[in-house]
């Protein structure tokens, strides 16, 4: 039964983490039946964190938006406050985080894909309205930071 079970997680362990571009969007593929809206993000959000587009960032965020640290978990409401909080957010492990990523290195997974060892979690989230075809118009939003703290 043991075999069984390993030979499952390595199974699905590969679909976490890929080599080249054209591998994660295969990913992206297999998991979320696209990848274009998922790559636009990624480049959109790591190029604004990094140009330290504090108005940019907030508006790529769902609200209310979770941030989990060690010292307990934060319910953000809007992106006024996440502004207001910017510096404790996106900190300097967040950041640099963002600045090492590739998005050929990119997690993910069925809950979403993350940048770092999961200190930014985003996911798609379905927006259509008509029945049935809820999820063929999809955005991509941030859904929590998670602070490493030391």
């Amino acid at each position: 039964m043991n075999k069984y079970l390993c030979a499952i997680m390595i199974l699905f362990s590969s679909f976490a983490w890929a080599s080249s571009v054209e591998e994660t969007r295969e990913r992206l593929i297999f998991l979320y039946d696209k990848y274009q809206i998922y790559e636009s993000f990624y480049y959109k959000l790591t190029k604004s964190i990094l140009n330290k587009d504090v108005k940019a960032v907030a508006s790529m965020n769902v609200y209310p938006l979770r941030v989990n640290s060690k010292s307990g978990n934060l319910l953000i409401k809007s992106k006024e406050e996440f502004i207001a909080k910017y510096d404790s957010i996106v900190t300097d492990k967040i950041f640099n985080a963002v600045k090492l990523e590739k998005f050929e290195t990119l997690f993910a997974n069925s809950t979403g894909m993350h940048i770092g060892d999961g200190d930014i979690w985003f996911t798609g989230y379905c927006i259509g309205k008509e029945i049935k075809k809820e999820c063929e118009e999809v955005v991509v939003k941030v859904m929590a930071y998670n602070l490493r703290e030391i």
